[in-house]
Formats: C-alpha cells, sequence, structure tokens
C-alpha cells in the first residue's frame, strides 16, 4: 500500500457520510462567549453579538430557503430540509466537508455586523424528519436555562450555586420587574426561515406548509425527505 492510500483511508475514517434522504442538522457554537465580561449576549442593539447572531441568521435564511435557522445564546441549529439541494450544490455528503463550508458562510456573514473575531465551532449529522420538532424542542429547554442563568448572574448578579431551572424563574418573577419583559429571542430564542422571523412556539404548533402560506408559500421540500 502507498502513502497515498494509507493516509487516505485515515482520513476518510473520521469523515461520516451524511443520509442523503433525511434532513440534515449543522450546529454552531461560539467559543468563549458566556463568559466573556465584554459581551452581553442579551443585548440586541446595533454591532452587537446577539444583533449579528440574528442579522447572519436572517441573511443565511433567505440565501438557503431551505434551512431553518434556530438561535439562541451563543449557538446556531441550522436544519436542512431539502438535503439533496445543498447536497448537490457542496457537491459532497460528507460531515466535516459540509460543516466546514457552512460554519465559514455564516461567519463571514457573521462578522459584517460584529467587528470583533468570533470562532464558531461546528458539527453535522444526520435525523429522520419526524425528529425535527423533538430536536428544537430539545434546543430550546438547553438554551432557555442557559439564557435565564445568563439574566440572573450576569445581568443581575444573583447567585443561582445549585438552583434548578424552575427556582431560578420563580425567584425571577417575584423579585424583578422586567424579568417579563425580556424579548421572545431574550427568553427562548428564535427561528428564521426564508428571511423572516418566526416564533419557535409558533413554528412547533403549526405545520411546515401552514408556515410556508405565511411566506408565499414557496415550496421547498422533497416528497422523499
Amino acid at each position: 500500500m502507498n502513502r497515498v492510500d494509507f493516509f487516505s483511508k485515515i482520513e476518510n475514517k473520521y469523515n461520516i457520510g451524511l443520509n442523503k434522504q433525511r434532513p440534515i442538522i449543522i450546529r454552531l457554537d461560539a467559543r468563549n462567549t458566556t463568559k466573556n465580561r465584554n459581551i452581553n449576549l442579551l443585548d440586541e442593539s446595533e454591532n452587537t453579538f446577539a444583533y449579528a447572531l440574528k442579522q447572519a441568521s436572517k441573511e443565511l435564511s433567505n440565501k438557503y430557503p431551505y434551512f431553518l435557522i434556530y438561535i439562541a445564546a451563543d449557538e446556531v441549529n441550522i436544519i436542512v430540509l431539502n438535503t439533496k439541494s445543498l447536497l448537490t450544490k457542496m457537491k459532497s455528503n460528507y460531515a466535516q466537508e459540509i460543516s466546514s463550508h457552512v460554519v465559514q458562510e455564516f461567519s463571514h456573514l457573521f462578522h459584517k455586523y460584529y467587528k470583533e473575531f468570533i470562532i464558531f465551532d461546528s458539527r453535522a449529522f444526520s435525523i429522520y424528519k419526524d425528529n425535527i420538532n423533538s430536536y428544537l424542542i430539545y434546543r430550546k429547554h438547553t438554551n432557555c436555562t442557559v439564557l435565564l442563568s445568563y439574566y440572573l448572574t450576569r445581568i443581575k448578579n444573583v447567585n443561582i450555586f445549585k438552583m434548578s431551572y424552575e427556582k431560578m424563574f420563580d425567584y425571577g418573577m417575584k423579585n424583578f420587574e422586567d424579568f417579563n419583559k425580556r424579548t421572545s429571542y431574550q427568553k427562548e430564542g428564535i427561528i428564521y426561515y426564508k428571511g423572516f422571523e418566526v416564533f419557535i412556539e409558533d413554528y412547533l404548533q403549526s405545520s411546515l406548509e401552514e408556515i410556508d402560506k405565511k411566506f408565499k408559500n414557496i415550496p421547498i421540500l422533497d416528497d422523499d425527505i
């Protein structure tokens, strides 16, 4: 076996092929942001981290109308609804190549709106179509806890040691008048689809067809996804 074959086999061993018949999740995480004292993840004003995250997601979802993008705190969850279109465009179905391409494209858009350099980790994997809502609920629950603890510790200087989500929520309700005045993005994150903002609960309680009708019913789904 020559060296080319030997090292190509090692490389390919760690590059997983994504299922061409299922939706793909591409998840991006911004590194070293939650503890960065120079970043306020709940500030949505112009030129902030959250503003850039929202603008980049909006632009990317407009460019790829088969992307459903859920963002919250410091992460971006891209659900690829039309796998064939993406894999044809990328000319590959390998997870490393797909995640690498998308994270670079997202990072480019993000840094149009945010001057400090942020590194995004990325990963890509396939799921069943029936698991999309479950995945969104899972990420929402995770991020609701992150956002609430961030609000209490960073904004209100509360010690939340050993406090459950329920206890943190009750504490916020009882002690802070502005607790319920937080935006939907700050409470649970937001979805971007075809360049539009969608509340995550509205999406979970609707069908994709109903969401499509709201946005001019642009067809995006393959029958075999």
